[in-house]
């Protein structure tokens, strides 16, 4: 599924941070995510499958730093309530 193609259900849409993610996903780029799930941290690249865990916040934004040194892309680093709280360029 290309990123054109990912639904977008958001409640607000004036709401800064998902302005910012919506309006990425509608440019095309290939956004790094970093964010929680079961007791654990996730790296996702918007539109892939691959998903990488790690056991910390601070070992996965490391993961996600080299993914992205690799590939490029931006990094959006998500709190434990899954809110974007900052990226990275």
């Amino acid at each position: 599924m290309s990123p054109r193609e990912i639904p977008l259900k958001r409640k607000n849409k004036n709401n800064p941070q998902i302005k910012s993610y919506t309006d990425a996903i509608k440019r095309g780029q290939k956004n790094i995510h970093v964010f929680p799930k079961e007791g654990s941290w996730e790296v996702k690249r918007i539109g892939s499958d691959d998903k990488r865990s790690y056991s910390s916040k601070n070992d996965a934004v490391s993961g996600a730093k080299k993914y992205a040194s690799s590939s490029g892309g931006q990094i959006f680093i998500h709190s434990k309530n899954g809110l974007i709280e900052r990226s990275l360029n």
